[in-house]
């Protein structure tokens, strides 16, 4: 088992709302034939605000300062999301035992784990692990990763550090299939934090993982530089490949008893996008008021890839379950890969 601090989640300054984006739409693809498409795969992202690094005015001028600043930002965010965690568990930097950092979106070497060392001043010889290119599974298989860490070492104080600038990314790309501009519309910027131990008697505690990845299912999506710009290549299958896992899904689910009898009583799902959670609760038996958390996060954050299920744990920490109901954390990524636990509240 392994208990959860409640998460800290931070952004970058520049706040866009819908109307920023769609009024950036116009002024950039305004007299291009496929402008009402654009504008109306913006509307069906259901995303209001969402945080970026970068200004859609350096968009517009094509300043391209985010290609420069992105690493930098990447430090700060996830120095300042891990302070905030440390202090709000009450750990100081020097009793962390693990530190690990999900990111998808930053290359550099060394990495963001070496950063944080120095940053948050980590004992020197503090263990450190990286879940690098899971995308928006980054943030559940670190969890994952925890969850396997303190099974070898019961007493061990495991920081969980998730950083992605998809959002600015993605606005930077100039690219303008619709692939590009259905993740343009969902995705913001953001960092989290939170402390995992074995040490609580309140709060979501994990008790079980799996994972799981669809053969052949690489092409689903890919991410890659090209011209200096993250470019996103798409496939028509990523929208039916949670319909695809769900029977894998449900297979794992029915190991547990409880779960034979009854539905989990709590969901906390990735917000990937509408598709996504609309088919996850269609494929459990479920409804939206399931996933009033993930939509909340999706609709004032958008997608914040490995950061969004700690948002979601944030926002149940706020309006917590019932003490003692059961639930199910969830998370889809590239390659297809799909992430879950079987976490009780208390």
């Amino acid at each position: 088992m392994a208990f959860v601090s409640i998460p800290s989640v931070v952004f970058p300054h520049h706040v866009v709302t819908k109307g920023d984006v769609e009024r950036h739409y116009r002024a950039v693809y305004g007299d291009e034939p496929d402008f009402e498409k654009y504008t109306n795969v913006l509307q069906a992202a259901n995303v209001s605000t969402r945080h970026l690094a970068i200004s859609l005015e350096e968009v517009r001028q094509q300043r391209n300062s985010f290609k420069f600043t992105q690493y930098a930002v990447s430090v700060d965010l996830a120095a300042r999301a891990s302070e905030k965690a440390l202090s709000e568990a009450g750990l100081a930097a020097s009793q962390v035992d693990l530190l690990i950092v999900s990111s998808s979106s930053s290359y550099s070497l060394p990495g963001l784990d070496a950063e944080l060392v120095n940053h948050l001043h980590l004992r020197p010889n503090v263990r450190r692990l990286t879940v690098a290119q899971a995308g928006c599974a980054g943030g559940v298989s670190a969890l994952i990763q925890a969850m396997d860490y303190l099974r070898a070492y019961p007493d061990a104080r495991i920081l969980i550090t998730c950083v992605d600038l998809f959002g600015s990314a993605f606005f930077a790309n100039s690219d303008r299939d619709m692939g590009t501009m259905v993740f343009r519309s969902l995705f913001g910027d953001g960092a989290g934090a939170c402390v995992i131990s074995r040490i609580g008697d309140t709060g979501l505690q994990l008790l079980d993982e799996w994972q799981h990845t669809l053969p052949q299912s690489q092409h689903y999506l890919r991410c890659r530089m090209s011209r200096g710009e993250l470019q996103v290549l798409s496939n028509r299958d990523l929208a039916r490949a949670p319909h695809a896992v769900a029977p894998h899904l449900k297979a794992w689910m029915s190991t547990f008893e409880e779960w034979n009898v009854r539905r989990p009583g709590f969901l906390l799902a990735h917000p990937g996008g509408p598709r996504i959670l609309e088919g996850l609760t269609e494929q459990l038996g479920l409804d939206q008021t399931n996933t009033t958390h993930s939509w909340a996060s999706l609709q004032e954050n958008g997608n914040l890839a490995s950061v969004s299920i700690l948002d979601v744990i944030r926002r149940t920490y706020l309006m917590s379950p019932k003490p003692g109901s059961d639930g199910l954390l969830i998370a889809f990524g590239p390659g297809f890969t799909t992430a879950a636990i079987r976490a009780l509240w208390l």
